[in-house]
């Protein structure tokens, strides 16, 4: 049996389309100087607003996360890196592996690396779990990233219970 062309470049046009109405819409809080965020569940630690930023390289989160992280046995030190800040300082910051990270409230990504930030500076999700989702598209109206790739669903592991740190 053959199908006809016609048939099968009206399905080509049609599939983008349905897999566009099937994406997932996290949405996004725009602040201050046209700033983005979006709510991550950091796994074991609860939730917190975090800054989209695709001009850092590594996922952050501060001191007193990584503290309850380190009390619940679900971050490890992997190595410090130097790197340049936005202020053009030179910075030496730890590395550490931390369980996973919810993006939004669906899109589950285990065994993300971030960098630890001194003081009380907001978390921010960095081009290593970005990359992660991609593709990704940014909507601006209303504020939103929409991910190619994710993986819904709770953690497997039970260690998840939130905390006010």
């Amino acid at each position: 049996m053959q199908i006809p062309v016609r048939a099968i470049v009206i399905a080509l046009i049609l599939l983008p389309l349905e897999s566009v109405a099937d994406a997932v819409a996290i949405p996004l809080s725009e602040r201050g100087a046209s700033t983005l965020y979006v709510e991550v569940d950091v796994q074991g630690a609860g939730s917190r607003d975090f800054l989209v930023d695709t001009g850092s390289s590594y996922t952050s989160i501060g001191m007193e996360t990584l503290d309850i992280l380190e009390a619940r046995g679900m971050a490890t030190f992997v190595r410090r890196v130097g790197g340049t800040m936005a202020d053009g300082s030179r910075r030496y910051v730890p590395i550490y592996s931390i369980d996973g990270l919810t993006v939004g409230d669906r899109c589950r990504l285990d065994d993300v690396k971030v960098v630890v930030l001194p003081g009380r500076g907001r978390p921010i999700l960095g081009v290593n779990a970005l990359r992660r989702l991609s593709p990704i598209t940014f909507s601006m109206d209303p504020p939103a990233l929409e991910p190619g790739r994710c993986r819904e669903g709770a953690p497997s592991d039970e260690r998840t219970a939130s905390s006010d740190g």
